[in-house]
């Protein structure tokens, strides 16, 4: 069985909506280690102290973000005649990361690490 056609799917979800249907099939994952106790309280010491904390102290606030590319990120495939090669570049890396780190305050802009 094929699938359906999207526009059969969508008279699907309209009926469904009309008919007063208010649960979807889709999931909101959250990460198991919520439910430790551990956590749990780590978590509400963050709420509780450390973002009044810090919502006071923004001027020693730094965010910090790291980014990275995959160097083989590189097509593959590709038409050629039967028996001949079908000849390609890639970049530089050998199919290593090149990461980047920078972090930016409320004063400065991101300037790298």
């Amino acid at each position: 069985m094929g699938k359906p056609h999207p526009m059969a799917l969508r008279e699907r979800v309209v009926a469904l909506v009309e008919d007063g249907h208010t649960h979807s099939h889709k999931k909101h994952l959250q990460a198991a280690e919520l439910k430790r106790p551990d956590v749990a309280l780590a978590r509400q010491v963050w709420i509780a102290r450390r973002q009044p904390f810090m919502r006071n102290a923004l001027e020693r606030m730094a965010c910090i973000d790291e980014t990275s590319v995959k160097t083989n990120m590189v097509k593959t495939t590709g038409w050629a005649p039967v028996g001949a090669r079908l000849p390609d570049h890639a970049p530089f890396g050998h199919g290593r990361t090149q990461s980047n780190a920078s972090s930016s305050t409320r004063t400065a802009p991101a300037t790298p690490i």
